[in-house]
């Protein structure tokens, strides 16, 4: 059964945490609209608590009715101009996903599931903050299982 934890808090250097950290997801969904910045269109993003293990996974909703899950993973990063990106090979594109993944970890959130029922996120005031407080808000808690290791990108070519 999952505990409330609370939110991380920067710690003085040196000094060690007395147990092994956790992984942790959200203590309640919560759910945010707005316009995408580089389509202009409305989206409905909805963060679901996930289980330990799952990782950060965006489900984007089809107009069809069908979904399309992408795991929040470098291999999955494609280029697009001013944001980041991330599509499977079979599946099709999730964009702006950096200020909502950069508020996930600030606040330790290891496991989510962001349903989407647009290409794009919102980009509200074009920062993390409107993230961050929905997260404040929704609470964190601990899960019973240790961090799992992020794989790593491959290191790039120096000049």
């Amino acid at each position: 059964m999952p505990t409330t934890a609370p939110l991380p808090q920067p710690t003085e250097p040196g000094l060690e945490a007395e147990s092994a950290p956790l992984q942790a997801t959200l203590a309640s969904t919560f759910i945010r609209t707005g316009r995408g910045l580089h389509t202009g269109r409305r989206a409905t993003v909805r963060v679901i608590p996930a289980e330990a293990g799952t990782g950060i996974v965006f489900c984007r909703r089809m107009p069809d009715g069908t979904s399309a899950r992408v795991r929040a993973l470098w291999q999955y990063q494609v280029p697009q101009p001013l944001c980041t990106a991330l599509q499977t090979p079979e599946g099709p594109l999730v964009r702006t996903v950096e200020h909502l993944l950069a508020a996930l970890s600030a606040f330790a959130i290891d496991n989510a599931r962001v349903e989407i029922d647009a290409e794009e996120l919102p980009i509200f005031d074009g920062s993390a903050l409107p993230w961050c407080a929905a997260i404040r808000e929704a609470g964190r808690v601990a899960l019973a299982a240790p961090p799992q290791p992020h794989p790593r990108a491959p290191a790039r070519g120096g000049p």
